[in-house]
């Protein structure tokens, strides 16, 4: 096993991109500006990773029919990658990488507090971090070996999120700072598990860009490659924003009703003809 420790340096355009990316308006950057200056000096980002892994057959998710299933399906098809690999002259690194504990303690902390905005905005801004780590990390990869990078392939993409454990046991022979549980979810919560697949040869993609790489066309935090530009015209908001902030104006409107609604009703003829002054 190789072991890189990643330094997270301030970037002022992660709050940049955090805005543009997950649909924040300015009023909001000064807010984000101060929980991401909080947690950076906090943050550990680590590395864990072999060549060349083999997904072994014995270890692979059993079909519970005759037939294969699309899981096991999935393994083959990336077994046969990874050994065609030698035959293009491809190196493929199994790459375990994390930010550490401190975006789930911090997150915790306010979320025990009861403040999702930020819950919500730790998360963006942790999505963000990990995309630096990404290029940080295939950056000096590419200085050791002297080869290009060509893509990454994440864990539960073509290759089934059943493997995990199989992939986990060949980098670390014992727990160690990242794990996973019986569901397969690694932790701390911002961790991944990806192939990262070098080539002798210079390729034009850009293997850090993970929106060119999903197969989800529609989602609403997708952003097209620079020659490849989409724009997005749905729903200004991400689901995650709209429901936080949905159900803070929600319970205020409610509370709004419920005073209205309580009020005796010489107060709300009162209300009423004062409305009326107003529009004389």
């Amino acid at each position: 096993m190789e072991y890189k420790s990643l330094k997270s340096e301030k970037n002022e355009t992660v709050i940049n991109q955090v805005i543009k990316q997950y649909h924040f308006q300015e009023q909001d950057r000064e807010s984000l500006s101060v929980l991401y200056q909080a947690l950076l000096p906090l943050i550990r980002t680590e590395v864990f990773y072999i060549w060349n892994p083999v997904l072994k057959t014995e270890e692979m998710p059993k079909c519970e029919t005759t037939s294969k299933c699309e899981t096991t399906l999935k393994c083959e098809t990336m077994q046969s990658n990874l050994d065609a690999g030698d035959e293009r002259n491809e190196d493929q690194a199994l790459v375990f990488l994390s930010l550490g504990k401190a975006m789930d303690e911090f997150q915790s902390l306010y979320m025990d507090a009861g403040c999702l905005r930020e819950v919500y905005m730790l998360e963006c801004i942790g999505l963000e971090l990990l995309t630096e780590a990404y290029e940080e990390f295939v950056k000096q990869v590419q200085q050791d070996t002297h080869k290009w990078a060509k893509r990454l392939e994440f864990v539960g993409d073509n290759c089934p999120i059943e493997t995990l454990p199989s992939l986990y046991r060949q980098v670390f022979t014992e727990p160690g700072p990242i794990t996973y549980s019986e569901q397969c979810i690694l932790s701390p919560k911002k961790s991944v598990a990806f192939f990262l697949i070098m080539s002798d040869k210079k390729v034009d993609s850009k293997p850090c860009h993970i929106c060119s790489q999903c197969k989800n066309t529609d989602c609403i935090f997708r952003q097209a490659a620079p020659d490849s530009e989409k724009i997005y015209t749905g729903n200004r908001y991400s689901y995650g924003y709209q429901r936080f902030f949905g159900q803070q104006k929600q319970l205020k409107e409610r509370a709004d009703a419920k005073q209205t609604n309580g009020m005796q009703p010489e107060n709300q003829q009162r209300r009423t003809d004062m409305r009326r002054e107003n529009r004389k």
